[in-house]
Parts: C-alpha cells; sequence; structure tokens
C-alpha cells in the first residue's frame, strides 16, 4: 500500500499511517529552496515538508520515493543536490519525471527538461551512472540507475521521450472511489458506487478485470483533440 503525498501532513502522519499497514510513499519534491517550493506550490510549507521527511525516515520505511519534475530555469541548477541529499545515505529513491502537457506548470509556459539531458547533468557530478535491474514482481515504469558509492537510486521516467504505454502498470484510485485508468483521460470505473451498492467479493474482482482490460492503449497527449481527455488539474486525479 503506497501513498503519493505532498509531505505536508506527514510529520504528524507517518507513525501512525505505518502502524495501519502503510508499505510505501511517493513524496513530490521539486526543489530544496524554501522561495522556490512557495512559487511552485503556492504555499509556504516547505519546513513541514523537511519535517514529514525526517519523520517517515524515524519510522524505518525503506520504500520511499520521491518525484521531480525538472523545469528549465526553476530546479535545474538544483538536481545533484537532491539526488545526494536523499539517496546517497538512504537506500531511497529519487525519480525525475518528464513534464507532461497537462497540469498548472504546462499551463504556465514551464519548459521541461529532457531526461537524457538531466542524466548527462548528474553524470557531470557523480560519475557515471550504473543501470539497475528491475526488482522482482511488479514495478513501475522508471528506469533506475545508481551513482557509485550511493546507496540509493535514481529513477527517469519519459512518459513523451520514450513513450511506455505498451507496458504502463499504473492505475489511480481517486479520492472519490474512482478507478482511473490513465492519466490523461477520465474513462474508469466508480468502485465507491459498487463497493455500497453491496457486490460480491468475486463481482467486485470481476468488475476490476473488466475494467483493466479496457485501459487506453495510450496516453494521447501529443493528439491534437482527445475526446476522453481529463480536463481536471493533477492534484486532483492523483497525478
Amino acid at each position: 500500500v503506497a501513498l503519493t503525498t505532498n509531505g505536508v501532513l506527514l510529520a504528524d502522519m507517518a507513525a501512525e499511517l505505518v502502524r495501519a499497514g502503510l508499505t510505501g510513499v511517493n513524496i513530490s519534491l521539486d526543489t530544496l529552496k524554501a522561495a522556490s517550493f512557495t512559487e511552485l506550490t503556492r504555499r509556504p510549507f516547505f519546513v513541514r515538508v523537511e519535517d514529514g521527511i525526517e519523520a517517515i525516515a524515524a519510522t524505518g520505511l525503506r520504500d520511499v520515493k520521491f518525484n521531480c519534475v525538472p523545469i528549465a530555469g526553476v530546479n535545474e541548477a538544483e538536481l545533484p543536490e537532491l539526488v545526494a541529499r536523499f539517496t546517497r545515505e538512504r537506500p531511497w529513491k529519487f525519480r525525475f519525471i518528464e513534464l507532461m502537457p497537462i497540469g498548472c506548470a504546462y499551463e504556465a509556459g514551464l519548459r521541461g527538461l529532457p531526461m537524457a539531458e538531466v542524466r548527462s547533468s548528474l553524470e557531470a557530478v557523480f560519475g557515471p551512472l550504473r543501470p539497475v535491474l528491475p526488482e522482482r514482481g511488479v514495478h513501475g515504469p522508471a528506469v533506475y540507475y545508481q551513482a557509485a558509492g550511493f546507496a540509493g537510486q535514481i529513477g527517469f521516467i519519459d512518459a513523451m521521450e520514450h513513450q511506455f504505454c505498451s507496458s504502463c502498470n499504473r492505475v489511480r484510485l481517486t479520492a472519490e472511489g474512482f478507478l482511473k485508468l490513465c492519466l490523461n483521460a477520465r474513462t474508469g470505473m466508480d468502485l465507491r458506487g459498487l463497493l455500497r451498492s453491496g457486490m460480491s467479493d468475486d463481482g467486485f474482482r470481476h468488475a476490476l478485470q473488466q475494467a483493466i482490460y479496457h485501459k487506453p492503449q495510450e496516453h494521447y497527449f501529443k493528439a491534437a483533440s482527445y475526446d476522453e481527455k481529463d480536463s481536471r488539474a493533477m492534484y486532483q486525479v492523483g497525478g
């Protein structure tokens, strides 16, 4: 059970979440500068996020990942520092996600950095990055590397440059109980409604299987128009 979070409430909730059965956490963090954090998130909560990260570390949870979107002129100079801070001594994963043509950053005209450029900037500081073989079992879209002497790993997720839709294993459950099959599509299934209808476990399992079977073939980010496009903001859909 993994939680994707901005980290603002982790300081108060980390221990309780782990006791309740949380096995992994993904923390969105694009900068280590308080001013930049406030500008990007529109909230002055950088210190609270720092405290939340330390609270998660105190629980001993090992499956800790960070999601960062490299943005030209905003955080590109910080990328090596971000990696070093969270993966040099700890077995955590720091992932860089290519800016996709959805959400506030894109609509504001910000420009993302190609993953090849990000990797080159990191290798200029840390030396060659060694590929890490995927772990056994289910794994996500990130391709992982490791710098010499680092306990953690560096991941790259480039949905635009190297579209990985054919191997995507991601669905999202929104706060309203809606099973979202693709980040860019509004199609899916109302799981909350099914559960509240008294559906049997077997019926529910079959409904899930049918929903997954109809997962869109691709994200259609580059399409001029897409009838099923989800127009909601990223924070509203668990992106």
